[in-house]
């Protein structure tokens, strides 16, 4: 969300400000923003959140979206929805509100996204880095000014750490295109992004390199840190985490299989929660 509102600011898109995603949020700021007639922007982003199935559709009845954006399916609130069946049927709920003119831009490299090309009544554009894709990132490079990669023939830089963070990239990339902002100027708007605060941000702080992804940590999050950090050339390296939440009965297998990646990365694991950590230990 927040790279497509920073790349389509030009264009004069507005996007839901943070931790605005549900029914009550969204429609208050829509009608604040489509109660001053004299200034509806042409372009709006609203984010969309959920906790159980039909939230996303409600959302959709409510915003009518001509464009779908889904960058992951993933397991995070898993507790809530009871299964990962669920947590797909309540994210394929925004592709199915496309109106048959609309555009679905799903992330090919993930599962539950793919799952949905079949479902959505409108075209789909996929994109990716490796899997079959509509759209595929090469060359990638993390730098320690951030990503570089390409499309086709055209170059891309963000100050974005985690390679994970390309097919976040790569989406915005396909909307701007698919309304109608060049790679030239698409390219440029990326060279100024910068990330949010706490979403896998990278800061120095009295002489330690930090690694900020407490905003809304998820397993995937959790994993890309981890991968982030083993990938760094530090004689030290530390984990701080509280551990996961919302996770049902893969609270313990998710915790064992963080501490298995985490094996012979870090020289201090520091964990907030006794249960997590405890699980995390027998994994690492």
């Amino acid at each position: 969300k927040e790279l497509l509102a920073h790349v389509l600011k030009s264009e004069g898109a507005k996007a839901t400000p943070a931790h605005v995603n549900s029914e009550m949020g969204v429609a208050q700021w829509l009608l604040n923003i489509l109660g001053k007639p004299d200034s509806v922007p042409t372009l709006l982003i609203v984010e969309m959140g959920a906790y159980r199935r039909g939230e996303i559709a409600l959302l959709g009845r409510i915003a009518q979206p001509t464009i779908g954006v889904v960058t992951a399916v993933g397991t995070q609130h898993l507790a809530l929805f009871g299964s990962a069946e669920n947590i797909l049927a309540a994210k394929s709920e925004l592709v199915q509100s496309l109106p048959l003119t609309g555009h679905a831009f799903l992330n090919g490299d993930d599962e539950g996204c793919r799952k949905m090309r079949n479902i959505a009544p409108c075209p789909v554009t996929m994109v990716g880095t490796g899997g079959p894709a509509d759209m595929e990132a090469t060359d990638i490079e993390e730098t320690t000014e951030g990503l570089k990669f390409r499309v086709g023939q055209s170059q891309f830089q963000v100050s974005l750490r985690g390679t994970h963070n390309v097919r976040n990239i790569l989406l915005s990339i396909a909307v701007a295109r698919k309304l109608g902002m060049s790679d030239e100027a698409i390219g440029a708007a990326l060279r100024t992004f910068e990330p949010p605060s706490r979403t896998f941000q990278v800061r120095r702080q009295s002489g330690v390199e930090i690694l900020d992804d407490t905003y809304n940590s998820s397993p995937q999050s959790f994993k890309a840190a981890i991968a982030w950090a083993k990938s760094q050339p530090f004689d030290h390296k530390i984990l701080l985490a509280a551990g996961l939440i919302e996770l049902g009965e893969a609270f313990e297998s998710t915790h064992r299989e963080l501490g298995a990646q985490a094996q012979s990365i870090f020289e201090r694991v520091i964990f907030l929660e006794a249960e997590s950590a405890e699980l995390f230990a027998h994994g690492l």
